[in-house]
């Protein structure tokens, strides 16, 4: 994994990139503002402003959500299908320069699959009760990956299966390793990365079989749990605020045996929540946002305690909202 900050551009620099159609266009940019590895969309993205404001912060990684071929071609929150994809990758790359990698995080929701995904486009028709729902994501990421080759792109080199609440396998522990490795045989390709994500709880992903595993720090405010009780409840920020969630995450790493090593990232929210606090904790409710000093400050404190080398948002589209 790369260090966390990528200085591309030292401090204020002006790049002449030319895009597929031979344009040239000047970007302006300033040092990227958060010292983070990863960002994720929540849902669906592609448009030319979300572009140059993931070359802008320029993580290491860049996690896309993608809809089956299925959704919605007219609803910019769902896709992107094929035919968007490419202008999209042609965009983030070609004209603002991203240079990170790109990770598709396919939407394996249960309740999206027959419409989705099953037999629609060239994918196969299997049904959801089948031991095969996975092979549906992976022809996707293949066909996508295909298309991108054929028009001279970038292409996706991860994919990130979230097996939770979906029909691909049961989300406990001990299926997991099995599941991943005949994903892995599936793919039949020595380059791409598989990788995972779930909450918290222990190093359990270590046996998975899998390349990157995504730690979800959020959802930690139960009541009914032997979690530190200060991570529940509203996230206003302070220094000691950042204190006690760096103490406490500490103390459910530690407690859980959870390995930090270059395969796992530590992924915070700044989802806003339909219930307050409901995911806490949170970075991005509104009349408790934390902007780009507050949330850089946390995450120096929070590697410093836990020695951790990567670190990401979910819900990157609430920061992109922030710089105009």
């Amino acid at each position: 994994m790369k260090k966390t900050i990528l200085i591309l551009s030292l401090l204020c620099a002006t790049v002449s990139i030319t895009n597929c159609s031979s344009k040239q266009k000047q970007i302006t940019q300033d040092p990227p503002p958060y010292p983070i590895n990863v960002m994720w969309q929540d849902v669906s993205s592609w448009d030319s402003t979300t572009a140059s404001k993931v070359a802008y912060y320029n993580p290491d990684k860049f996690i896309i959500n993608v809809d089956g071929p299925g959704s919605s071609g007219t609803n910019p929150k769902c896709g992107p299908h094929i035919k968007d994809i490419i202008p999209f990758i042609d965009t983030l790359v070609n004209v603002f320069g991203y240079k990170g990698i790109l990770v598709m995080h396919p939407d394996c929701s249960k309740g999206d699959y027959g419409n989705d995904w099953m037999g629609k486009g060239n994918l196969p028709n299997i049904d959801s009760l089948g031991s095969e729902v996975y092979k549906v994501y992976v022809d996707y990421f293949k066909e996508i990956n295909d298309s991108l080759t054929k028009s001279g792109l970038t292409t996706f080199t991860e994919l990130l299966l979230e097996t939770e609440n979906s029909y691909m396998c049961s989300s406990k522990s001990q299926f997991q390793k099995i599941f991943f490795d005949s994903v892995r045989y599936y793919v039949n390709d020595t380059t791409i990365k598989l990788s995972a994500t779930s909450d918290w709880e222990g190093g359990k992903y270590v046996d998975w079989g899998i390349d990157y595993y995504y730690v979800q720090m959020y959802d930690m405010g139960w009541e009914d749990t032997k979690l530190p009780t200060h991570l529940g409840g509203p996230n206003k920020y302070s220094t000691e605020r950042i204190d006690t969630l760096v103490n406490d995450m500490t103390e459910v790493i530690v407690a859980n045996k959870f390995p930090i090593t270059s395969k796992s990232c530590f992924t915070f929210t700044y989802a806003k929540g339909k219930t307050p606090h409901a995911d806490a904790p949170m970075f991005g409710e509104d009349s408790l946002y934390w902007d780009r000093l507050q949330f850089n400050q946390f995450i120096k404190v929070f590697r410093k305690k836990t020695n951790c080398s990567s670190v990401g948002i979910w819900r990157c589209s609430s920061p992109f909202e922030k710089i105009g």
